[in-house]
C-alpha cells in the first residue's frame, strides 16, 4: 500500500514542478509579449518603442528570476516532504511485525492516512516551519545561557582581586 501512495506522491510532486514552472513562464511570456506589442503599436515614436521593449525585457528577466527562486523553494519543500514521509514510515514500520490483534486494520488505515498526508505540499511547509521553530528555540536558549555567564573580563578581574587579597593576607602573617 505504501508503494501505491509513493507512486501517487511522485506523480503529484512532478506535476507541481511542471505546472509551477511551465505555466507561469508561458503566461508571463504571453502577457509581456502582448503588452509590449500593444505599447509599440499605439505609437510610432522610437522612444516609445524602445521603452516598451525595455519594459518587456526587464519584466522577462524578473519573471525568469522569480520562477527560478520559486523552483528552488519547491525543491526545499519537496525535501521536507520526503523527510516527513520517512519519519512517518519509520513510525509505521515498528508495527509491521505485530499480530493483527495488536496492529488492527483501523491502526493500519490511520497510519496510511498519516503517510498519505505527509506527502502533501502543506506537510512539507509545516515540516520546514517546525524545523525552523526548533532551531530558533535552540539559538535563543544558547543566547540566554551566554547572557547569564559572567564575562571573561569580569571573571578575570575578580580572580585577580582574590589573588591580590590572598597575597596580602599571606604577607601580613
Amino acid at each position: 500500500m505504501t508503494a501505491l501512495v509513493d507512486e501517487n506522491h511522485t506523480i503529484y510532486h512532478e506535476s507541481l514542478r511542471r505546472n509551477m514552472t511551465g505555466s507561469n513562464i508561458i503566461s508571463d511570456f504571453l502577457t509581456m509579449g502582448l503588452t509590449t506589442s500593444a505599447a509599440i503599436s499605439t505609437g510610432v515614436q522610437a522612444t516609445r518603442a524602445l521603452s516598451a521593449i525595455a519594459t518587456g525585457t526587464k519584466g522577462l528577466g524578473a519573471s525568469i528570476n522569480g520562477h527560478v527562486l520559486q523552483q528552488q523553494t519547491l525543491s526545499v519543500i519537496l525535501k521536507a516532504i520526503h523527510l516527513k514521509k520517512e519519519k512517518v514510515y519509520a513510525e509505521m514500520a515498528v508495527n509491521f511485525d505485530k499480530e493483527a490483534t495488536q496492529y488492527t486494520l483501523e491502526d493500519v488505515l490511520r497510519d496510511l492516512g498519516r503517510y498519505w498526508e505527509s506527502g502533501l505540499l502543506l506537510s512539507g511547509i509545516a515540516q520546514i516551519d517546525s524545523t525552523v521553530s526548533q532551531q530558533t528555540k535552540q539559538v535563543e536558549t544558547e543566547q540566554d545561557k551566554a547572557a547569564q555567564k559572567p564575562s571573561e573580563k569580569t571573571t578575570g578581574k575578580a580572580d585577580a582581586q582574590k589573588a591580590q587579597a590572598t597575597l596580602k593576607a599571606f604577607s601580613e602573617m
